[in-house]
């Protein structure tokens, strides 16, 4: 396991399901570099996904992440997928998983 931080679970998780897709925030951003995965537990402060085939991603680099409510709750409410702004704090190639911290939008450095 790469860690990229020390604030790995610092807050108590909860189990969800959610389809995702997420890339790097970079200008130059193409169709092929989304990924899809599936988030499975949320936090206050992140979140854990689920991606198989883990993309390259620089250490602590900063992603968009779009999230895709179950398509009842869409039709249900109207609502559409919503964007997440985080940064990549660890990685767990074995287990084909990356921890993010949310951030609000203008705070990422990287």
């Amino acid at each position: 396991m790469d860690y990229l931080s020390p604030d790995r679970r610092r807050q108590s998780r909860k189990s969800i399901s959610i389809t995702i897709s997420f890339a790097p925030k970079r200008n130059d951003i193409t169709q092929s570099d989304w990924y899809f995965g599936e988030m499975r537990n949320v936090s206050f402060g992140g979140a854990c996904f689920y991606v198989e085939g883990l993309p390259r991603f620089l250490s602590g680099e900063a992603i968009d992440i779009l999230c895709f409510p179950n398509p009842k709750f869409v039709v249900e409410t109207g609502l559409v997928p919503y964007r997440i702004t985080g940064q990549m704090v660890w990685l767990d190639r074995s287990s084909q998983q990356i921890g993010i911290r949310y951030e609000p939008p203008g705070k990422i450095t990287k």
